[in-house]
């Protein structure tokens, strides 16, 4: 049960953090200073991936975003 046993059934996996991620985010320009939030557009620009959030400073880094 749970929020991860829900999360697999509707086709969510993990997205575990590497380090070519880890060097995206370290070049990212300076638009968002929140670290997480930074590592998670690294994570969707390496892997053509879509974003789920309202945070409308995710734009600025040209990544596909959901909400």
């Amino acid at each position: 049960g749970g929020v991860v046993a829900a999360l697999k059934s509707n086709g969510f996996g993990e997205l575990p953090v590497r380090a070519a991620h880890e060097s995206i985010a370290a070049q990212l320009p300076s638009h968002h200073t929140e670290p997480f939030d930074r590592m998670l557009i690294a994570q969707v620009q390496a892997g053509g991936m879509v974003c789920v959030t309202v945070d409308p400073i995710f734009d600025a880094y040209g990544v596909a975003t959901l909400w």
